[in-house]
Order: C-alpha cells, then sequence, then structure tokens
C-alpha cells in the first residue's frame, strides 16, 4: 500500500471516528467522559499521521515550503503530498524506493 493511500485512508478513519463521537455528544449531552475518548483517539490519528514519512529519504509527507514575499516559509499540515517535495519519490504510485 502506498504513503499517500495511508495517509488517505487515516484521514478518513478520523472523519468517521469524530463524527460518531460528535453524535454520542449530542444525544448523550456534552459530558466531561466524551472528552477522554476524544482526545485519545485524536492524538492516536495525530502520531500516526506525522509518522507517515517518504520512504526513500525519510522526509514527512505533510511538511512543505511555500515561497511568500521572497522568503520560504515552511509549515505542517494540510493535505499529504503525491510526491516527495526532496527527492521528488511519487508517493501515491510507488510502494518502494527504487
Amino acid at each position: 500500500m502506498t504513503v499517500h493511500k495511508k495517509a488517505v485512508i487515516l484521514f478518513c478513519f478520523f472523519v468517521v471516528n469524530s463524527a460518531a463521537w460528535g453524535v454520542v455528544a449530542m444525544t448523550t449531552g456534552f459530558g466531561a467522559w466524551v472528552l477522554v475518548p476524544v482526545l485519545a483517539v485524536f492524538l492516536y490519528f495525530a502520531v500516526s499521521s506525522m509518522s507517515l514519512r517518504c520512504p526513500r529519504c525519510g522526509k514527512s509527507i505533510y511538511l512543505k515550503t511555500v515561497r511568500l514575499f521572497g522568503t520560504g516559509w515552511t509549515y505542517t499540515g494540510g493535505f499529504p503530498e503525491t510526491r516527495c517535495s526532496r527527492c521528488g519519490f511519487q508517493l501515491n504510485r510507488a510502494t518502494e524506493p527504487l
């Protein structure tokens, strides 16, 4: 399975799980007990998604650089890259480094 596909599946699980806990919270009342599993699931998905890296060079697939006003700004987040910006590896097609 490709790294990009793993990231998309992880994101879909996160959205579905968040919606499910939202329904539970709205139907039973917003008690403090709802926050514990929601935070635990959020931390699990955050750690899992940050561990997805390019198989060739090890760069995080969420780390991006944009040039604004002549300066390069690096940020983490957003949708995962389909091509590694460091080594050019196709993250959505190849499963292993060349």
